[in-house]
């Protein structure tokens, strides 16, 4: 019988190892976000790069292969880390993609595949579905 490592801060809050990758975290700040290794799959909130709302939040997820240095916006590397990093998810809105789009429109085909999305506009976001 193998023992499940669990994870916990003075003994609060006692969760699976295994289950990490369910949950967002949310950080304070780089600093914080900075003090954190993840795992595959596991994604964490940026409330701010110095205080919430100040510009630099948003959505990160864990790429383990990582070896980007530490710019303190779009990659966050863990304090001692030699690979592995936070790095920012990014949206292109509908007028960034409608420029790359044209820019490369020779390179398109001129049919999609049958399993091809539904390309819609959200709310200034261009998404397939």
């Amino acid at each position: 019988m193998s023992v499940i490592p669990t994870i916990s801060q003075n003994g609060v809050g006692v969760v699976a190892a295994g289950q990490l990758n369910a949950y967002q975290i949310s950080a304070l700040n780089t600093a914080t976000l900075r003090s954190l290794t993840g795992q595959t799959g596991m994604t964490a909130y940026l409330q701010g790069t110095y205080v919430p709302n100040d510009g630099g939040q948003g959505v990160f997820w864990w790429n383990y292969a990582s070896v980007a240095p530490d710019d303190n916006s779009t990659v966050i590397v863990p304090y001692g880390a030699t690979a592995g990093a936070w790095n920012r998810l990014t949206s292109v809105s509908t007028a960034e993609f409608l420029i790359l789009l044209t820019a490369t429109a020779n390179a398109l085909p001129t049919t999609l595949p049958s399993t091809a999305g539904v390309l819609w506009n959200n709310g200034g976001t261009l998404c397939i579905s």
